[in-house]
């Protein structure tokens, strides 16, 4: 049994370096920026988390902490396992200036810091369940794949990941302001926008992935390794 949570995609002042709000009337008149001489660093990791394990819930309470209300209400206080996990995908960037004249100057993104985080991974096995008997390590079993599937889908998509940041930072122009604006979060926004569809790609493909193993016949596949429960 899996319940899987993802983290919203959003711009945050946590995922922000030195952020100031935008107000783009001010530069409507704004001399034009020259593109970036010097390539921008990008640094993209792929943080995959601890695994924790709680053997302290009962069946009754795994059921009820099910995130999908079809799975949580269906043969309610039998769910022996459970899988929990959720993902961010944090961002920081870094911006510099160069003073053109007249009061404006020129900024621009200078280094993204991007990273695909596991905020949440942990593996609950019903206390009903005796360790180290054949039920226990059954359950186990099926729930560790759970984390398998979620790990490896996150590094699968890794490189997409990648290529749609570094694709999308080349895009962005520098922007022009004067009186002390930093268009930081307008940079933040237009490269959160193109994340976005490869970032909801991972999401579906890993909701796909774990109903997969979440189905009647598997559950009846891990059911049918133990003569008792």
């Amino acid at each position: 049994m899996f319940a899987l949570q993802f983290a919203r995609f959003v711009a945050t002042p946590a995922f922000v370096i030195s952020m100031v709000l935008f107000d783009p009337v001010s530069s409507f008149s704004a001399p034009k920026c020259s593109r970036n001489a010097h390539p921008i660093e990008i640094e993209v990791e792929l943080d995959p988390g601890v695994v924790k394990y709680d053997i302290g819930k009962s069946k009754w309470e795994l059921t009820r902490m099910a995130t999908d209300p079809a799975i949580a209400g269906r043969d309610s206080g039998t769910r022996s396992g459970l899988t929990r996990s959720s993902y961010s995908a944090p961002l920081k960037i870094g911006t510099r200036y160069d003073g053109i004249g007249g009061g404006w100057k020129c900024h621009r993104i200078e280094s993204v810091d991007a990273k695909i985080e596991v905020n949440e991974l942990v593996v609950f096995v019903a206390r009903e369940l005796r360790s180290g008997t054949c039920a226990y390590n059954a359950v186990l079993e099926h729930e560790e794949r759970h984390v398998k599937i979620f790990r490896d889908t996150l590094n699968e998509y890794l490189p997409a990941y990648e290529k749609a940041l570094r694709r999308g930072v080349k895009d962005i122009p520098p922007v022009a302001s004067k009186n002390g604006e930093n268009p930081g979060d307008g940079f933040l926004l237009q490269i959160t926008a193109r994340l976005k569809p490869v970032l909801a790609e991972l999401s579906k493909t890993l909701r796909e992935r774990q109903a997969a193993i979440d189905s009647p016949r598997e559950y009846r596949l891990v059911h049918d390794k133990c003569r008792t429960w």
